[in-house]
């Protein structure tokens, strides 16, 4: 009989929050349990935040493949879920995070979707990091204005049908009352908004110019909105921008989140229920974004009520055991309270042994701990700290392997092989039970818009024993920080003027255009290009760390 599955993504998990058994078995037993029963593997992530890593773990594709992580996985060949489905599994999504959004089409495979997200925060990202990016290249004279308006309309449009259609489709249970009311809420308004998008789409335009983006969906279906409205709603914007700015400069470590906080209680007490009313074979997709949002103050009691594990993280401190901050570590000690009741109730129904669990993180959290001061330049987040996280399996019937190194593409290749489910041509992942690679490829197109054309790109290229920064501006090549990770593995002290380490650099940069030649060749970029001209070496971008 073909065993259950859950895939259990701790949004921001860091490696170093289990990769020392006695630390974990103080501070999360639970998860210490997993591991007692299986193996912990590190992984470096091809993404170093959440939009950019989810369609490598979902498609097993890099985060730039298929026109970039604009719209998901929606360009994308094949999902591991759909894989599943297509075995006979029932499949269910279970998240948290606001990145899923259903215009992305992550719901991809699944028999039923109970993604609690705030559709507000989804509209509002989606036109902050991507639509408003066409305005502006046609204000630029970089694309026509019609050209632009008929792009932002149709995506905008798909958008908000997806908003209407998430009400309906999506099972709304777990949701808390007040999510479900601002959801249903917003989703009331959008057919309004979309027939105005078809009438007088310049409308639509200039609203999506003058509003914040976060509060664009209070002028859902408005074709006008009056000045002292819209002279209130900025105000309001920027005190709020204010107060954050400022309690962050000072040093204060919380503050309210921009979307609706939903907590790993609201998801795992509802699994409990689900899973007795299965039968097997079923797979859970759990996102969860608690350690994530650690610094949230939206939901006061809560923050309050995590003060319950000080004194455990005060003994774990005492001993050397975690060097994180408590509040990133308390929001894990939560999510593990809950796992460990999942893990109960599956004891219970004597399905413990039947489910293979694999857990990991989609990307790490700099703020937790780190030896840089301040965040570096959201395009080279790619420190240890960033992009270093663990793939926990339990429950798996194959031994692991210890060679090479895996990334956010072996988690589900990892998930599939326990499952003994066959692969796709497309995927890229290599499984924690086979050899690794020889180097992995962390890589996004910075904030905003992934225009692969016009954009610069980052990349980070890291081996057992090197990391290296690179960044693809137009058609040239440059490489930047260079790190020893053998004799440096906190990467403080960057190589890059080494004249000695040119061989060094050469090999990291052949793994670059080895696994990355049709992203470089769209740019008409060639590794002989790089050798034959030995740039000097570039100025420093604003924002790296020294």
């Amino acid at each position: 009989m073909a065993k259950n599955a859950v895939l259990i993504l701790i949004d921001a998990l860091r490696y170093d929050a289990v990769e020392d058994p006695n630390a974990a078995r103080l501070l999360t037993p639970n998860i210490y349990s997993l591991m007692e029963g299986g193996f912990v593997r590190r992984a470096i992530a091809n993404g170093c935040a959440t939009h950019f890593a989810l369609p490598s773990v979902f498609t097993q594709t890099f985060p730039l493949d298929h026109g970039g992580y604009n719209n998901g996985i929606r360009e994308r060949p094949k999902s591991f879920v759909e894989l599943l489905k297509a075995a006979g599994f029932d499949t269910h999504l279970m998240a948290a995070a606001n990145a899923l959004g259903r215009s992305m089409s992550y719901e991809r495979g699944f028999n039923v979707v109970h993604t609690a997200a705030d559709y507000r925060y989804q509209v509002g990202y989606r036109i902050d990091k991507t639509l408003l990016y066409e305005l502006e290249l046609a204000e630029k004279g970089e694309r026509d204005r019609k050209e632009a308006t008929k792009i932002v309309a149709k995506e905008l449009d798909l958008i908000l049908k997806s908003v209407e259609e998430a009400v309906n489709d999506t099972e709304t249970t777990l949701w808390p009352a007040a999510l479900r009311r601002l959801n249903r809420n917003m989703a009331r308004n959008c057919p309004a908004e979309r027939a105005l998008l078809a009438r007088n789409p310049g409308a639509v335009m200039d609203k999506l110019r003058k509003l914040p983006t976060r509060l664009y969906w209070q002028g859902l279906g408005k074709e006008k909105i009056g000045a002292a409205q819209l002279f209130f709603w900025r105000l309001r914007e920027s005190l709020n921008w204010r107060t954050r700015s400022a309690a962050l400069k000072i040093g204060f470590p919380m503050f309210p989140l921009g979307s609706f906080q939903v907590v790993a209680r609201e998801f795992f007490g509802g699994i409990c229920k689900l899973v007795r009313q299965h039968n097997s074979p079923w797979f859970y997709y759990i996102h969860v974004m608690d350690v994530h949002d650690c610094r949230s103050l939206s939901r006061p009691f809560h923050a309050l009520c995590r003060l319950k594990y000080l004194p455990r993280w005060l003994a774990a401190r005492r001993r050397g055991k975690t060097k994180r901050k408590f509040l990133y570590d308390s929001a894990l000690m939560y999510v593990d309270e809950h796992i460990g009741k999942f893990l109960e109730t599956l004891d219970r129904l004597g399905l413990k042994d039947d489910t293979l669990i694999v857990a990991t993180g989609d990307h790490g959290y700099h703020w937790a701990e780190s030896p840089r001061s301040g965040k570096s330049d959201l395009g080279f987040r790619s420190h240890y700290e960033d992009i270093d996280v663990p793939i926990l399996v339990s429950g798996a019937d194959i031994p692991p392997s210890k060679g090479g190194l895996l990334d956010s593409m072996s988690v589900a290749a990892t998930l599939l092989e326990g499952l003994c489910v066959a692969s796709h041509p497309s995927f890229k992942g290599i499984s924690a039970f086979a050899e690794g690679k020889d180097a992995i490829i962390t890589e996004n197109a910075g904030r905003g818009n992934a225009d692969l054309s016009r954009r610069d790109l980052y990349f980070t290229i890291t081996t057992r024993t090197h990391k290296l920064f690179v960044l693809l501006r137009g058609h040239t090549i440059e490489t930047l920080d260079l790190y020893d990770l053998v004799n440096d593995p906190r990467e403080m002290n960057d190589l890059s003027e080494n004249e000695d380490l040119g061989p060094v650099k050469k090999a990291l940069l052949g793994h670059l255009f080895d696994q990355r030649h049709d992203l470089m060749a769209a740019r008409g970029v060639t590794l002989e290009d790089y050798t034959s001209s030995s740039p000097e070496p570039q100025p420093r971008l604003e924002g790296m760390p020294s």
